[in-house]
């Protein structure tokens, strides 16, 4: 997680995920904390494309996201001007009764 919190601090959404996939080949599984660090970065730099499909990443690895998760997805729409699909999320969002977090 510490890692990818420092490349979320440097906008380094590349850095971020690139992390992310050498824990695994790495036979390592990154946790909630890391994901969000990766989706913060994500978000920092407006790239909401990314974040979109490490929510899903993480969904397929059996990771529930978090309010958090999904609060720093919805802001990276957000900044990217995706308010469609960021409203699309907030629906997913409330039914799986997930609350709301940044």
């Amino acid at each position: 997680g510490t890692a990818a919190s420092a490349c979320s601090r440097a906008s380094a959404w590349e850095a971020a995920l690139a992390t992310l996939t050498w824990l695994q080949l790495s036979s390592v599984r990154p946790g909630l904390v890391a994901h969000n660090a990766a989706l913060a970065a994500c978000r920092v730099a407006a790239r909401w494309a990314p974040a979109l499909e490490l929510l899903a990443r993480m969904k397929r690895q059996s990771l529930q996201p978090s309010g958090a998760s999904y609060g720093t997805a919805l802001l990276a729409l957000t900044s990217g001007g995706r308010r469609s699909d960021a409203a699309e999320l907030y629906r997913e969002m409330l039914r799986r009764g997930i609350a709301f977090e940044d």
